[in-house]
């Protein structure tokens, strides 16, 4: 999955160091999808964001992120996109519901 999500999006993603410590969005995609669902919507998300959703995703999936508390590039300011699961999330909120 780190291939689909991590490698495709995520700035911060170093493919020779295996981190234990995924980031929230990762986190949250693996407790609600299944891995042919991630691949689904990591595969049609686009690499640029839109920041539409931000709020939505900041409480639902930031919110519970260890990288918020110790320190979130992204939501401190520091970095310009966020983690690399975010895009695919907010490519799923932005999808029409039938």
């Amino acid at each position: 999955m780190e291939s689909s999500i991590c490698k495709k999006f995520c700035s911060f993603y170093k493919p020779d160091k295996k981190e234990d410590l995924k980031c929230g969005s990762f986190d949250f995609l693996f407790r609600n999808l299944t891995q042919t669902e991630i691949r689904r919507a990591a595969s049609a998300a686009p690499l640029d964001y839109s920041f539409s959703e931000d709020q939505t995703i900041r409480d639902m999936v930031c919110s519970e992120c260890d990288f918020l508390v110790d320190g979130c590039d992204y939501r401190d300011g520091l970095g310009k996109t966020p983690c690399g699961g975010y895009a695919v999330v907010e490519h799923l909120l932005k999808r029409p519901v039938h």
